[in-house]
C-alpha cells in the first residue's frame, strides 16, 4: 500500500533531538557519491502509530516513514554499528515505551518541503533482514509498508491513520534492558614470533621490520594490511591506512599520525619514537604499533638471546544502543558493557570530557569491575566514566579508545542545570 499524503516538520525536529548521528545514505545506487540528494522528504498529514501511540511521521517518495531511532521509544531496540555501517531494529516485548510529541502537526503546511534525501552507504536490518532505508540529511528513516513482512500494517483511510502491530516471532526480549554502548571483541589477530636477525626483524621466515639500534621497528604498511586495513601511498610520499572507520594519515616529519574516525578528524598521539621512511614502507616503533592499531606484545622465551616477541591485535564490534543526545545535571555519567576473552586484550578506555576545556582540567573519573561470566566464554566488564559540566560550554565528548584507536566518539550536548 503506497500512501501519499505528506506530515509535519515535528518529525525532523523529534528526529534531530531523538539521537545518532549517521553519516548521509539511502538504499540507493552505490554508484551515486554518498551524500547526492536523491529524494525529497515532505510533511504529510497521514498519522503513523506504533501499538497504537502517534509516532512522528514524513513524506518520502510518496511513503508513509518514520526516523529509525525513534523506535526505541517504542519499544524496540535500534543498534548503531559503526564498523559494518549498519543499523539493526529489534522489536524487545517488555522494553518500556515512551511515545514522542507530535504536537506540530498542525503548524506546518501539508506537502511542505522539509529536507533532502541523500545517498548513503549505510543499510537496516530489521532481525537480522535487511530493509529499504533512508538517508535525511544525517538521519535514517524507513517505510512503514517495508515492516509489514514483520507484523501487521493497516491503512484506516477514514482516520488517515497507518498503524503497525510487530510481531512477538520476530523479536529479543534479551535486548529490553541494552545498556547505551556496549563492546564486543569479535576476533584477534596473532602475529608471531617476530624475531631478530642482525638488523633485521623476520615473521614466518620473511622480512617484517628493521632493529634500529636497540628499538624494534616495524613496516607499518605491511602490518596494516595484515590487520584488514586498505593502505594508500600519497603522491607526496606520505601513507593512509583505514578500516573503514578508523583512518590514520602518516606524513613524513610530523610528531604524530593524523587521525580521523568516520570522517571526521580527531585528537591524534605523538610518536615515541619518529618513524624511519623506506622505500614505499615506513616503520614504527613497536610502542607505537600498541598506540596505533590497539595490539600487545608478548615476549617470547626469555632464554633466546636478542629480539623476540609476538603481536596480538583485538577486533572490536561497538553497538550505540542509544547514547544520549543530552546530558541534563552538573555531573554527566555514561556506562558501557564490554566482553573481553579473558585478561589478554585489557579493557578499552572510556573518556568523557567538556568540549569547552582542556580535559586535563578535570579529573575524568574512569571505572572497570568484572561482572561475571557472559556466553561463549568472554568475560563481562562494565566501564563507567564522568565528568562535570563547565559554566562556558557544556558540549561532552564520549569517546572509547583502545591504544589511541578510536571505536566510538560523539559529542553530547549538556544544559548545565
Amino acid at each position: 500500500m503506497k500512501i501519499k499524503k505528506l506530515w509535519p516538520l515535528v518529525a525532523i525536529l523529534l528526529a534531530v533531538s531523538a539521537s545518532i548521528s549517521w553519516t548521509p545514505h539511502a538504499e540507493a545506487d552505490t554508484e551515486v557519491p554518498i551524500g547526492t540528494p536523491i529524494g525529497t522528504v515532505l510533511t504529510t498529514d497521514i498519522k503513523a502509530d506504533i501499538h497504537g501511540e502517534v509516532i512522528p511521521s514524513m513524506n518520502i517518495d510518496g511513503y508513509t516513514a518514520i526516523a529509525a531511532e525513534d523506535l526505541r521509544r517504542y519499544g524496540f531496540d535500534v543498534a548503531w554499528i559503526p564498523k559494518y555501517r549498519r543499523v539493526e531494529i529489534t522489536y524487545t516485548p517488555g522494553k518500556s515505551i515512551s511515545p514522542l510529541e507530535d504536537s506540530l502537526r498542525d503548524a506546518v503546511s501539508i506537502g511542505e518541503k522539509i529536507g533532502d534525501v541523500l545517498s548513503t552507504d549505510i543499510r537496516v536490518y530489521y532481525f537480522g533482514q535487511p530493509i529499504p532505508s533512508y538517508n535525511i540529511e544525517g538521519r535514517t528513516a524507513i517505510s512503514l509498508n517495508d515492516l509489514s513482512s514483520f507484523g501487521q500494517v493497516e491503512w484506516k483511510e477514514q482516520e488517515r491513520k497507518l498503524s503497525y502491530i510487530p510481531s512477538v516471532k520476530f523479536s529479543h526480549d534479551s535486548l529490553k534492558d541494552a545498556p547505551p554502548l556496549v563492546v564486543r571483541l569479535t576476533n584477534a589477530k596473532g602475529l608471531g614470533p617476530i624475531s631478530a636477525t642482525g638488523s633485521d626483524l623476520r615473521l614466518d621466515g620473511a622480512a617484517f621490520g628493521r632493529v634500529v639500534g636497540d628499538d624494534p621497528m616495524l613496516p607499518v604498511r605491511q602490518l596494516a594490511e595484515k590487520l584488514g586495513y586498505e593502505t594508500e601511498w600519497q603522491h607526496d610520499g606520505s601513507l593512509v591506512i583505514d578500516d573503514g572507520t578508523s583512518r590514520f594519515h602518516i606524513i613524513n616529519g610530523l610528531s604524530g599520525p593524523m587521525q580521523y574516525w568516520l570522517g571526521g578528524e580527531a585528537e591524534g598521539f605523538d610518536w615515541y619514537r619518529s618513524p624511519v621512511v623506506g622505500s614505499e614502507e615506513i616503520f614504527i616503533h613497536e610502542q607505537d604499533v600498541r598506540s596505533l592499531f590497539g595490539c600487545t606484545t608478548e615476549s617470547e622465551d626469555s632464554s633466546n638471546a636478542g629480539i623476540s616477541f609476538s603481536l596480538n591485535c583485538p577486533g572490536y564490534q561497538v553497538e550505540d544502543h542509544g547514547v544520549p543526545q543530552t546530558f541534563s545535571g552538573l555531573r554527566n555519567g555514561v556506562q558501557t558493557v564490554t566482553y573481553l576473552s579473558g585478561n589478554k586484550f585489557p579493557v578499552p578506555e572510556l573518556q568523557l570530557y567538556n568540549a569547552g576545556q582542556d580535559r586535563s582540567l578535570y579529573s575524568n573519573l574512569f571505572h572497570v569491575s568484572e561482572d561475571g561470566a557472559a556466553e561463549g566464554g568472554y568475560v563481562k566488564y562494565i566501564l563507567d566514566s564522568e565528568a562535570p559540566n563547565d559554566t562556558t560550554d557544556n558540549n561532552m565528548v564520549l569517546q572509547l579508545t583502545d591504544g589511541h584507536k578510536i571505536l566510538y566518539k560523539k559529542v553530547i550536548s549538556a544544559d548545565g542545570e
